[in-house]
């Protein structure tokens, strides 16, 4: 079946080009994520940012992608000594995608949109001392559950594309918590033009 041999060729991809095959992949997930966040804010498909839609883009194919495939690779060889017991592993493994890797993630993410998006770093500071907190929070109610199924049965190799595919749902929130200043700054501009255009007139 044709489904069946793009999968094999795909998986055969991510063998051969983990770092590559999750750069591409990545990206179309960050991209879903942020149409489905965009959608949520009521937005039709026409009403769309598309520079927020490319920057989340570009965020999930230059950096995502690649360090997603990279810190579960190494997160294995760290905790390998750990293998004999399998929940011990595990455990290890999510408290340290929590901690380790997480933390410092979630400061990166903020300010990486922020200068993608062209603002001073005093924007990604002043975001992460609004939001990091509640997102990090959110975080804990997500992701350990998530990744104690994906340590358990999906294959080194693959536990990165498992978390970009569970990142499409996760991505809506990122991108929604990422812009939702920007959204109510521009409902407040789109809501004074008409004043403006009144005082113009007198």
């Amino acid at each position: 079946m044709p489904v069946r041999r793009l999968l094999l060729r795909y998986s055969e991809w991510m063998e051969r080009s983990p770092i590559h095959s999750n750069m591409a992949t990545g990206g179309m997930l960050w991209l879903l994520g942020d149409v489905i966040s965009q959608r949520f804010e009521g937005k039709t498909f026409r009403e769309m940012d598309p520079k927020r839609l490319g920057i989340m883009a570009v965020y999930g194919t230059v950096v995502a992608g690649p360090l997603y495939s990279v810190w579960y690779r190494v997160l294995e060889r760290w905790t390998l000594p750990l293998a004999h017991s399998r929940w011990k592993h595990i455990g290890v493994k999510i408290l340290a995608d929590q901690f380790v890797f997480e933390i410092p993630y979630l400061a990166a993410f903020f300010t990486i949109i922020n200068a993608l998006e062209g603002k001073p770093f005093r924007s990604a500071v002043d975001k992460i001392k609004a939001d990091y907190v509640s997102t990090y929070l959110t975080d804990w109610a997500v992701w350990p559950a998530y990744q104690m199924v994906n340590f358990r049965y999906v294959p080194v190799i693959y536990q990165a594309l498992a978390v970009n595919v569970m990142c499409i749902g996760w991505n809506a929130f990122l991108s929604y918590v990422a812009w939702k200043e920007d959204d109510k700054e521009e409902a407040v501009v789109e809501k004074d033009e008409p004043l403006d255009r009144v005082n113009d007139v007198d």
